[in-house]
């Protein structure tokens, strides 16, 4: 139990024996994953990646956060491999 449940159970608690109502638990705010961070979801982590050239997302999930990791690096190795991954030396400077 976290220091701010403990509080508030402490806090709901004395207001019960006090005979007022229990104050409200206030909503967690939950802040959108950004591009290619992992988050958790009920069944394990996801990661949502969008290369930015109109192909598309590539959504990635796992039970685990090292099994994630694993299947990253996996697709990485693929692209690699395959010549998949954008050229950075062309930046569009000339």
């Amino acid at each position: 139990m976290t220091k701010e449940e403990l509080r508030a159970a402490v806090e709901a608690e004395f207001a019960k024996q006090q005979g007022q109502p229990e104050p409200q638990a206030e909503e967690p705010e939950v802040e959108e994953p950004k591009d290619g961070d992992p988050y958790q979801t009920k069944d394990g982590w996801e990661v949502v990646i969008d290369l930015k050239d109109g192909s598309g997302t590539q959504v990635f999930h796992d039970p685990t956060l090292k099994g994630l990791i694993a299947k990253l690096t996996k697709a990485q190795e693929h692209a690699v491999q395959t010549g998949d991954i954008p050229d950075r030396t062309d930046r569009g400077d000339s």
